[in-house]
């Protein structure tokens, strides 16, 4: 956000990311009808550790879901 604010250019992000930025004046929000966007996820773990048994869970779901686009 801080390349946005100094004028380097544009970003599309979440606008609870933005929200405090838009309050102060520093951003402003422009709005983009039928904008075709795809979220890449990563997640991340410790290495060496095995997930708890819920984040296995929720890691499962995930690679079930794989391109289907839900959770």
């Amino acid at each position: 956000m801080r390349a946005v604010v100094a004028g380097y250019g544009a970003n599309f992000v979440s606008s609870l990311v933005v929200r405090e930025y838009v309050e102060r004046g520093a951003l402003c929000r422009v709005r983009v009808e039928d904008a075709k966007l795809q979220n890449v996820v990563a997640v991340c773990t410790r290495r060496g550790e095995p997930p708890s048994p819920a984040a296995a869970r929720f890691l499962a779901l995930i690679r079930e879901a794989g391109g289907r686009g839900t959770a």
